[in-house]
């Protein structure tokens, strides 16, 4: 392995810059987050629960969806519909490709990739964190990649000590502040979950009236 931990090989702890080499991550480590283990995790299931509860999305993306664990879980969850997954590491599609292939999984970058359709919901799990820099051009990427009606959902950790980012987005609090100026979403469910003293937000945000 090149560096010691997954998360150096994102974060760069000398200036806590964002390194951001996922390709590399992927190519030596079979599954860098421990996603096939964690699948069933207490979290994942409050969060297909807070989201599926009522509805059912006839097209779902979910962005960021390295090997296709949670893809195949929110897909199982929505008892099907048209399912696809991004992630910007050609090794991890092309994994999750072998490993669920009535899921479309294409390598593409939210960062720099124009959403060339529209959906019913998109998922963000875990990519808070890499997106910062543009966090006000990807929200109006996803405002404008979801159909009327559509919701935004978000499995986001936040360690309770954050170094990275914290002049940008501080906290779950400081994620929240940004949803009420941003002006596009409003939060429908809200769930907190704590890891010892850290946290993970699970939630479900709907598009604003007229936005």
């Amino acid at each position: 392995m090149k560096y010691k931990t997954c998360t150096d090989y994102w974060l760069n702890r000398d200036d806590l810059s964002l390194r951001g080499e996922f390709e590399k991550m992927y190519q030596e480590i079979d599954d860098p987050w421990g996603c096939h283990q964690a699948n069933g995790s207490l979290n994942n299931r409050i969060f297909c629960d807070m989201v599926f509860h009522t509805r059912r999305y006839p097209s779902l993306l979910d962005i960021g969806c390295g090997l296709g664990d949670l893809t195949n879980l929110l897909h199982r969850s929505n008892e099907g519909g048209d399912v696809s997954g991004w992630d910007i590491s050609p090794t991890a599609v092309d994994k999750a490709k072998e490993r669920f292939s009535d899921i479309r999984f294409e390598c593409k970058n939210i960062l720099t990739d124009p959403l060339d359709q529209k959906y019913d919901l998109i998922t963000i799990s875990e990519i808070l964190w890499y997106i910062l820099d543009d966090l006000d051009g990807v929200f109006g990427k996803l405002q404008s990649g979801l159909k009327k009606g559509g919701a935004l959902a978000i499995h986001q950790y936040f360690p309770s000590k954050q170094d990275f980012g914290k002049n940008m987005l501080h906290q779950i609090e400081g994620f929240e502040d940004f949803v009420e100026k941003d002006k596009r979403f409003d939060f429908e469910h809200k769930i907190v979950s704590y890891l010892g003293d850290d946290r993970v937000l699970l939630a479900l945000l709907k598009l604003k009236e007229g936005a």
